[in-house]
């Protein structure tokens, strides 16, 4: 069966739109990557305190952007996209949070640099 003219430009608006949030999201990258070269280059441990808040400051509004009512019940591609790009995010902040408990312990750079080679 043929598809109708505008149901094939829906399709590829929408494919367009897919590949616009995914140069979104790898745009960011180059950043996470220099970053992760000067504390290599310079292994200073990041303060423990405020690594952990930051990751828990975020993490409610993650954890509500997660729950049952908030997918609608008929998703695309799109709506499963942004579920499971909050879901690595909740993920994320977890592991933020246990880096900073962890180099507060140890007094070392490498958890935090860990976790952000792991995010990116």
């Amino acid at each position: 069966m043929a598809y109708s003219r505008r149901a094939r430009l829906d399709t590829h608006r929408r494919s367009l739109v897919g590949m616009a949030l995914a140069a979104i999201l790898l745009a960011s990258w180059p950043g996470h990557a220099v970053d992760c070269l000067e504390k290599v280059a310079l292994p200073v441990p990041p303060a423990p305190v405020p690594l952990s808040l930051r990751g828990a400051e975020r993490l409610p509004s993650t954890v509500l952007r997660l729950s049952p009512g908030a997918l609608p019940r008929h998703s695309g591609s799109l709506t499963r996209a942004a579920f499971l790009s909050a879901r690595n995010e909740r993920l994320g902040q977890y592991r933020i949070i246990a880096a900073g408990l962890v180099t507060a312990v140890t007094v070392s750079p490498w958890p935090d640099l860990l976790v952000g080679l792991g995010i990116s």
